[in-house]
């Protein structure tokens, strides 16, 4: 009890130093009046996040990226990136450490990222978030055995407690609130990472050429009925190509045209596959329509230089 109060007061000494410094007295002794009447453990997080929240505008304030470098403004930046790292300091929050993740990937801070990124799954080893993350990061650096083994791990974490706990964090729900999202809204977009964790499997394998273990995760999904059926015929068309299996995976890029009409990347996959068994004109006809298509441009003239590009259909 007595390394608690210790503890305590160092914290308590620690965030005065760093308010005092900013001139923020007020938020201060507000956080002194709640730390003494409430239960110390609870007041420690709580009153802390509450206090630094005040200090932070919304999340959408962050995301104005600057339009000609594609980059976030500097300073908008940094003051996020202060406020998480110092929500990291007082409170083991794996929340603020997963932001810190992000920031620092979207500063280009490679190891700066994995490290906190790492240190949240470590910290809530039953949240779905910190282990997409992770997953999501080394997807992005082309570590694909490593993302496809926490993309896994992800899907394996239950929903319930992942939705659960979304809800009940302060730093995510001053984050979402900001946005405007429902609650109904935050559970749709936690199943779409779901998802897109299996999606992302799949992903894996094809970029590793490895067109067989592929088809047997998308023929899993299928059986599972994991998504839409045409979900899944889109990759398996691909993983088709991969095999040099041209007119079978041709069939599965006309059953989704059958459905969608436009899907520029079944048109675009169908070119491929006119241009590489001959037949140049069906070739050029599926290329323009695919380049006239509003989610794709293209140089309608050179399909040797286009590649089929994965997307979630």
């Amino acid at each position: 009890m007595k390394e608690r109060i210790r503890l305590y007061i160092a914290n308590i000494k620690k965030l005065g130093l760093w308010l005092f410094k900013r001139g923020i007295v007020l938020y201060f002794g507000i956080f002194l009046f709640v730390a003494i009447f409430a239960d110390l453990k609870q007041a420690n997080e709580k009153a802390i996040v509450k206090i630094l929240n005040y200090m932070l505008p919304n999340f959408d304030y962050l995301q104005e990226y600057d339009i000609n470098t594609g980059k976030f403004n500097s300073g908008k930046f940094w003051l996020y990136w202060r406020y998480y790292l110092t929500v990291e300091r007082f409170t083991d929050s794996s929340d603020s450490s997963l932001i810190l993740g992000y920031l620092a990937f979207c500063n280009n801070d490679i190891s700066t990222a994995r490290k906190y990124y790492t240190r949240a799954v470590k910290q809530d080893p039953q949240f779905f978030y910190t282990y997409f993350n992770l997953a999501e990061f080394f997807y992005t650096q082309a570590k694909y055995d490593l993302a496809f083994e926490y993309f896994q791990k992800a899907l394996a974490m239950d929903k319930f407690y992942s939705f659960k706990r979304l809800l009940g964090s302060k730093i995510y729900i001053q984050i979402l609130s900001g946005e405007g999202k429902s609650s109904a809204e935050l559970k749709t977009r936690l199943e779409e990472r779901y998802l897109l964790s299996y999606e992302r499997m799949i992903q894996c394998y094809i970029n590793k050429n490895d067109y067989n273990s592929a088809l047997k995760l998308i023929n899993e999904g299928i059986k599972k009925q994991y998504n839409d059926p045409l979900f899944f015929f889109y990759y398996k068309g691909i993983a088709l190509m991969g095999l040099q299996q041209f007119a079978e995976a041709g069939g599965y890029f006309k059953e989704i045209l059958h459905h969608e009409p436009n899907h520029a990347a079944s048109l675009l996959a169908i070119a491929k596959i006119a241009h590489v068994m001959g037949e140049e004109e069906l070739a050029k006809g599926f290329f323009a329509k695919a380049a006239l298509s509003k989610d794709m441009k293209m140089d309608k003239g050179n399909i040797e230089k286009n590649t089929i590009e994965l997307r979630t259909f």
